[in-house]
């Protein structure tokens, strides 16, 4: 990625490659994408053009929003510093979260029990069989486990590190 750097100032993030410009007035001058590519960092930022990176951004938009960069330019370069705050308490985290893993842990076990039901009416069977009855018990105990340790975190900064383990069914 780069930044676009005017008068000190970052005035855009380019994400990916594409025409440019730089100048203004009648001293404009259009590049074509490739210079990302051709050209060395300390010629594309001659022309504005710096080395982009970004830092504490965090992945976790349930969690946190990152807010608005603060850019420090160094030499050809520009880092966008992010501060992720909350979006919202510990205990409303923690609710949101264990309700978003209940939804799919029931529509796990509905699509494999139905799925069940669907074999059990096709060929007359009417006993559960081994596989099912293994998958559905791992789901409730991973559930319990997700749960518990979700309930045990006593900052936000913990709750990414924990995560829903899906059983496979055979």
């Amino acid at each position: 990625m780069w930044a676009k750097v005017e008068s000190g100032s970052v005035v855009e993030i380019i994400t990916s490659m594409k025409p440019v410009t730089s100048g203004s007035g009648s001293d404009l001058i259009q590049y074509p994408k490739n210079i990302f590519e051709l050209w060395s960092q300390s010629d594309l930022a001659d022309i504005g053009f710096y080395k982009y990176l970004e830092a504490g951004k965090s992945d976790r938009s349930d969690l946190y929003i990152n807010g608005d960069p603060e850019y420090t330019i160094d030499g050809t370069v520009v880092t966008g510093t992010y501060t992720p705050s909350a979006v919202d308490t510990l205990d409303n985290l923690k609710s949101k979260l264990i309700n978003n893993v209940r939804v799919n842990v029931k529509y796990n076990f509905r699509y494999h029990v139905d799925d069940h039901y669907a074999e059990k009416y096709r060929t007359g069977s009417y006993t559960i069989p081994d596989a099912v009855e293994v998958y559905t018990e791992a789901l409730t105990v991973n559930f319990t486990n997700y749960k518990k340790a979700v309930n045990e975190v006593d900052n936000i900064s913990d709750l990414k590190d924990i995560s829903m383990i899906w059983p496979d069914i055979n």
